[in-house]
């Protein structure tokens, strides 16, 4: 018979503010990274309609020019995303700024292809600027440009 392992409370010898706070999920400050990226279709209520959307998912892997040095620098593992509804036009639009670059490096024009199959798990770099939401200044949407394909 085994004996019962017992905690090992030396783990927990050290204060709360020793540990590393975890990556969150917020928009990066403005500057140029090195993302991972990856693109999922959804189906979203929007005005109480279901609505077909891709979903752009992109996580900090570096900021490698930052444009405000006041800033807290954003966190490697930071989490934020772009969501794109397919029937409107300006959003498809705007879709087609974002995934132009990355379709025209794996020469795909196909765009069920391109966000099903070719943007998964990308490493690219970008410049990332945000702007804050008219009614709640501290909720920030993204704005992703100069995509490469790293």
């Amino acid at each position: 018979m085994t004996e019962a392992r017992v905690f090992n409370l030396g783990l927990l010898d050290k204060s709360i503010d020793d540990i590393e706070d975890l990556p969150g999920f917020e928009v990066p400050v403005n500057g140029v990274y090195s993302l991972k990226f990856s693109t999922a279709l959804k189906v979203v209520k929007m005005k109480g309609k279901d609505a077909d959307c891709v979903e752009a998912n992109f996580e900090v892997i570096e900021c490698l020019e930052q444009n405000d040095a006041e800033a807290t620098p954003t966190q490697a593992g930071t989490r934020f995303s772009m969501l794109f509804n397919v029937e409107n036009d300006i959003a498809a639009g705007k879709m087609k700024e974002l995934l132009a670059p990355i379709a025209a490096h794996f020469q795909e024009s196909d765009l069920a292809k391109l966000v099903t199959e070719t943007c998964k798990d990308l490493i690219i770099t970008a410049t990332i600027k945000r702007r804050a939401d008219k009614e709640d200044p501290d909720k920030f949407y993204p704005s992703v440009s100069n995509v490469l394909i790293a």
